[in-house]
């Protein structure tokens, strides 16, 4: 089986950051001293504050942050595959000594462990805490990755202390996927301390004993910071296969809204910012040398392999009709969503793929004809609601203020997409009356004469070009005589309530692809209908529509049943995505493109697309391979 592949004139701003700063400066002077500058490399996490700041449980879902470094720095699982080029090729051999095994029928997978690693407390790492990660999370379902393990092991075995096998109740050709950090997998938990807890769900795991090349090192009671140390013996660690990592110390911190964030890096007092708006990323390139993002210049952002859609609640009586689904489609003016969201800086996409790595390549070019061809019958009339030039259109509404804006056609197709579906009103109010709605005066209703009313959840101004996105959706369909408006859910509680199928409709991303690699595993298999939760039940990694599909199922287990690397895993990917056309269970937009920025002041070596050897987004799994290439630049 191979695996191929200055500060600103804004002081009152300014000013306002400050006692936050001052909060996390104390509460780590209390656990021994901030660390110095130059040996600390700071980073924002996304989350914001963290409510439980104490919870370093990752496998028990509950209020506790995953990205203040806990899954960067402290953990590590069996296989790493990069969504850039890799430190040393995409797919990487992590605790793992070679890729997986698997027998005649993808019915058992056999894992080789790496020797001479060991835990922060001295404890040696073998299969023993392989085998009590998977029966923890089987004996105690609800756990983060229980339901993935109890659907797939039959049994889970260690013939000896570097060896593991699962024998599984079904053939799965993608079971390691779950074993396999593109942003995150299952991670590896120390036997020898959870064997002692007597209840793993609600054992905080504070300090943790980390696996990876860093250790807690302290942390701010109020969530604001957490700051972790590099281990004085990170050579027993997979990640010193690469060197001692550059940074002694890292900390990921609450970067606050967008302009504080601004502010903070043009001051050197966050060397990675996550994200910012794209007119933070325009400010920050014109006013530091210091600063740079993805690429040096515009559109600068990391085009990350996620698909930014309007996913539905498909168990809300409003979207079980595909019929409505595909109505609201028709109501959304692309070239206004890209303008408002991205300033005309998005990579759209009509189908259910993000256009970056290998997939338009894979996907969206071969599909452009079947794109132009599809029929979509509204019950008084079949139309082809496919428009192929909406990407050159938002070229020609932005080139007047930006003269980087390219005017090839490939050109346009590659760094803003190829095309996406035309508005059409007419089209939406049939499919809607077909659907048993009216419209009453300037209002439409629903078959049982409510109105019709829709709310768009955003996550507000950590995330602020989703929200610009959705709010605009909003906009397009409150135009038509749709009652709809946005829904603000700050930080955690963004996913707290996706997770739990608390909204109408909601901007984020169901879609998750490996980028560099063609097999869509890393998202797919979660959607089977297998894993679908009852309302009001938390829903399982990644279908966060609750879709289920039988036709959908049926594509899965076609992929279960095909080899990662075979070169029938390309159809298997277009099947899905017709389907995905045909059914609208989300409305893709667009790739996720990242305005992460990094400062050189105190660090070099970032990754960039120049170097593009690990993906530079902060709260990324794979993104701890970042720290055994940076280096300290010289005072």
């Amino acid at each position: 089986m191979s695996f191929s592949r200055r500060s600103l004139l804004a002081t009152p701003i300014a000013l306002a950051i400050t006692p936050a700063m001052a909060r996390s400066a104390m509460a780590q002077s209390a656990t021994g001293g901030a660390p110095p500058r130059r040996e600390t490399l700071i980073l924002e996490n996304p989350e914001g504050v963290i409510r439980n700041a104490g919870w370093f449980n990752i496998w028990s879902i509950n209020a506790g942050s995953q990205y203040n470094g806990l899954q960067q720095l402290a953990m590590d699982t069996l296989w790493y595959i990069d969504p850039e080029s890799g430190v040393d090729g995409p797919f990487d051999n992590s605790l793992a000594s070679e890729p997986p095994i698997y027998n005649a029928d993808f019915s058992e997978m056999t894992a080789r462990l790496r020797r001479g690693l060991f835990w922060s407390d001295g404890v040696e790492f073998t299969s023993a805490d392989v085998v009590h990660t998977v029966e923890t999370q089987v004996k105690n379902p609800g756990m983060r990755w229980s339901a993935q393990l109890i659907l797939n092991v039959a049994e889970v075995t260690a013939p000896d202390a570097y060896t593991v096998v699962f024998k599984l109740k079904k053939p799965n050709a993608r079971f390691h996927a779950n074993f396999m950090v593109r942003f995150n997998a299952i991670w590896i938990m120390p036997k020898h301390v959870f064997e002692k807890v007597a209840d793993p769900v609600r054992f905080d795991f504070n300090p943790p004993i980390t696996l990876s090349a860093y250790k807690l090192h302290s942390f701010d009671p109020e969530g604001r910071r957490f700051t972790w140390e590099r281990r004085e013996d990170w050579q027993r660690t997979s990640l010193g296969r690469f060197g001692e990592p550059g940074p002694r110390y890292v900390s990921y911190v609450d970067g606050g809204p967008p302009d504080k964030r601004v502010i903070a890096q043009l001051n050197h007092d966050l060397d990675v910012v996550h994200d910012v708006a794209p007119e933070g990323m325009f400010t920050l390139a014109r006013q530091s040398e210091q600063v740079r993002g993805w690429f040096p210049k515009f559109p600068y952002a990391h085009p990350d392999p996620t698909l930014p859609s309007l996913i539905f609640n498909t168990q809300n009586p409003m979207f079980t009709d595909r019929r409505v689904r595909w109505a609201l489609a028709l109501l959304i003016d692309m070239k206004a969503v890209s303008m408002a969201g991205y300033r005309g800086a998005a990579t759209i996409s009509a189908i259910a793929l993000p256009p970056t790595g290998t997939h338009p390549r894979d996907y969206h070019e071969p599909l452009q004809e079947w794109l132009a061809a599809f029929e979509l019958d509204t019950g008084k009339q079949k139309i082809k609601p496919y428009d192929s030039t909406i990407g050159a259109q938002i070229a020609a509404l932005v080139r007047p203020s930006n003269p980087n804006v390219p005017t090839e056609p490939a050109e346009i197709a590659r760094s803003l997409g190829h095309g996406w579906w035309k508005p059409n009103p007419q089209a939406a109010t049939e499919l809607l009356e077909a659907a048993g709605y009216r419209k009453r005066g300037n209002a439409w209703m629903t078959p049982e004469g409510k109105p019709f009313s829709i709310k768009v959840v955003v996550e507000g101004e950590t995330r602020p070009v989703m929200t610009r996105t959705g709010t605009m959706i909003a906009q397009n369909w409150r135009q038509f005589g749709i009652d709809s408006r946005i829904d603000v859910a700050q930080g955690t509680s963004m996913a707290d309530r996706r997770n739990a199928g608390d909204f109408e409709t909601i901007m984020a991303w169901s879609v998750e692809t490996y980028g560099g690699h063609p097999d869509l595993a890393y998202f797919l298999d979660s959607w089977h209908s297998q894993y679908v939760a009852p309302p009001g039940k938390a829903q399982p990694w990644r279908n966060w529509q609750r879709w289920a599909s039988p036709e959908m199922d049926a594509i899965i287990e076609r992929m279960r049943a095909t080899p990662f690397d075979d070169p029938s895993v390309v159809e298997i990917g277009r099947d899905y995505a017709r389907l995905m056309v045909r059914e609208m269970p989300i409305i893709p937009l667009m790739a996720y493109n990242v305005f992460t920025t990094m400062d050189t002041t105190y660090w070099t070596g970032f990754p960039t697309a120049e170097n593009p050897y690990t993906n530079p987004v902060p709260n990324w799994g794979n993104s701890r391979y970042m720290f055994s290439r940076l280096k300290p630049r010289q005072a």
